[in-house]
């Protein structure tokens, strides 16, 4: 069976050994946990805070523009709507997430950083909506000490809770869909763990709150856009007028679809000749048949051992299919203060964040398109007649 960790699992050994030492790869950033809940304490390893600089007036385009954030909580829904809008630039290679100013990377400059965008644009702003500069405080410093043009930052919100499940979600089902697709093969496969590397799960409760105090204390709050998740996918948000306004380019949000995070995955394996009525036909499956599902995406691999597609089975039940109560307390305890703080700084009132909630995803839709090559029948149910 493979080795998988679920979110329950995580929290339980976050409580276990009250500390959290690594946050997304860097070591300069140490939160710890106390096991009973009580105060926690955050030490944070950069410079003195630096007086705020008088920004130059005059500019040349384009102007830095930055989406830190939670993950999960609408970077990427961000980036879209401007880059689709025009408003910011095109990216050479790397997308969205430029990562120059995180820490353990070289000292960044500026035209290290206008490096990675098209240059023959007339976009007035470069966008790098990397979404962990909020977790770290040196990142926003080095920013500040990079550009002589003041920076807009839109930090996006979204309900800790909420969050954590949807990223935990993403992970997993990242890291499943892109292993089971990458194999034309599955007995390609020799690891024991079908599920590749785990996710980082103690980043998912890094504070938010130092770095916002940070962003705060170096550029203002004139500086500084909210993107509340929870309200602000909507064309009727104000938060759409006010981005347009502080850019100078119209910018509505980008039509959006919920794709496979949405849904957790499904294995079925054949370990003898079945006939399974699917979408009103009669498939005809082999024995060692295993069939993938991910959302809209299935796959087939035949010949699968016994041990292995069982152990498939048995890794996709084992996936966290609910947010429940015991849970929501759990991780409410570990990050819901800095939560709480990181509103309180942006000036969000608490009533526009829902409470948490529970939360129940649904299994992967059987999909047809792993269905072409496996011999079917119209399926022709038996009827009798009376008299």
């Amino acid at each position: 069976m493979p080795v998988f960790k679920s979110l329950k699992y995580c929290i339980s050994d976050i409580f276990r050994r009250g500390r959290i030492d690594r946050i997304a790869g860097k070591e300069n950033l140490k939160v710890r946990a106390d096991v009973a809940g009580t105060e926690e304490r955050h030490a944070i390893t950069t410079p003195i805070a630096q007086e705020r600089k008088t920004w130059t007036d005059g500019h040349t385009s384009p102007r830095p523009l930055f989406i830190p954030g939670l993950p999960k909580s609408g970077t990427t829904f961000l980036t879209h709507s401007l880059l689709e809008s025009g408003a910011v630039r095109s990216y050479k290679t790397v997308h969205k997430e430029i990562h120059l100013f995180s820490s353990g990377r070289a000292d960044p400059s500026e035209e290290a950083f206008l490096a990675h965008f098209e240059s023959g644009a007339r976009a007035e702003w470069a966008c790098d909506a990397t979404p962990t500069y909020i977790f770290d405080p040196s990142a926003i410093e080095r920013i500040h000490a990079t550009f002589e043009t003041a920076p807009l930052f839109i930090i996006c919100l979204r309900e800790r809770v909420d969050q954590i499940f949807s990223w935990y979600v993403h992970f997993t089902l990242n890291s499943l869909v892109a292993d089971f697709w990458a194999k034309s093969d599955f007995t390609e496969i020799q690891e024991p763990d079908l599920f590749g590397p785990l996710p980082e799960y103690q980043a998912m409760f890094v504070r938010s709150a130092p770095g916002i105090r940070r962003c705060i204390e170096l550029f203002g709050r004139e500086c500084i856009l909210t993107f509340n998740h929870h309200r602000d996918y909507s064309t009727d948000s104000s938060f759409w007028e006010v981005l347009s306004n502080r850019i100078g380019h119209d910018c509505p949000p980008h039509p959006t679809v919920k794709w496979h995070q949405d849904f957790l995955p499904e294995a079925i394996y054949f370990d003898a000749p079945t006939e399974r009525l699917i979408n009103g036909r009669l498939y005809q499956f082999e024995r060692g048949d295993l069939l993938i599902v991910a959302g809209i995406f299935s796959k087939l691999y035949r010949g699968v051992p016994p041990e292995r597609g069982r152990a498939v089975m048995d890794g996709c039940a084992m996936m966290m299919t609910s947010l429940e109560g015991g849970t929501i307390s759990a991780i409410k305890s570990i990050i819901y203060d800095d939560f709480l703080e990181s509103l309180d700084l942006l000036g969000v009132p608490r009533d526009q964040i829902p409470p948490p909630a529970t939360r129940v995803l649904k299994r992967a839709q059987l999909c047809e398109t792993a269905l072409e090559d496996i011999p079917s029948r119209p399926y022709c149910p038996e009827t009798s007649l009376d008299g």
